[in-house]
């Protein structure tokens, strides 16, 4: 087992990688916000760059580059078992913090009387539409990954963010009728 001492974004890469997919950085980035990113802050494609510099040197990750024909080499990376142990004793060991609710919406909400109704109500609906892109969005990912074995158990937890999201929706709909 390796002493590097990890980030949540270098879990999350070696998560997305757990996945067996040899992807980019990019690539990487995109699956963590189309993925993940419901549910938990995706990391900057700086971040992803630089943790993946961390990882390969510690040999939880292995770079190959590709060549591709109209642009330059990218480079893919893989897991490896020592990347996978340490994603399994993360995910088995680490202690697991309460989850930090930052609701920038409620805040603002919260702390409404300094402004004028009409931008509470326009925030609130601005939410509510991005609620309901998500909540789309979710059902998509959690219908396309129902049925297939290596998505692991990613389609339960769409299903849950998305009971999360209903519920906000719902919390958003009661203050709009207050």
């Amino acid at each position: 087992m390796t002493d590097v001492k990890l980030t949540a974004t270098g879990h999350t890469v070696l998560g997305i990688l757990s996945f067996g997919q040899a992807l980019s950085g990019y690539e990487i980035r995109q699956w963590a916000r189309h993925s993940i990113g419901h549910l938990y802050t995706t990391p900057a494609q700086s971040q992803v760059s630089g943790e993946l510099t961390r990882l390969e040197a510690a040999g939880l990750v292995t770079g190959t580059p590709v060549a591709q024909d109209d642009r330059p080499d990218k480079v893919v990376y893989e897991l490896t078992d020592a990347g996978a142990d340490a994603l399994a004793d993360w995910i088995a060991r680490a202690p697991v913090p309460a989850p930090v609710l930052k609701h920038h919406v409620a805040l603002r909400v919260f702390l409404g009387h300094a402004v004028e109704p009409a931008r509470l109500v326009a925030m609130l609906e601005e939410h509510r539409d991005r609620l309901l892109v998500s909540l789309d969005e979710l059902e998509t990912y959690s219908v396309a990954m129902a049925g297939d074995p290596s998505a692991g158990h990613s389609a339960v937890v769409a299903d849950w963010i998305a009971d999360l999201q209903r519920g906000d929706l719902a919390g958003v709909e009661r203050t709009l009728k207050a």
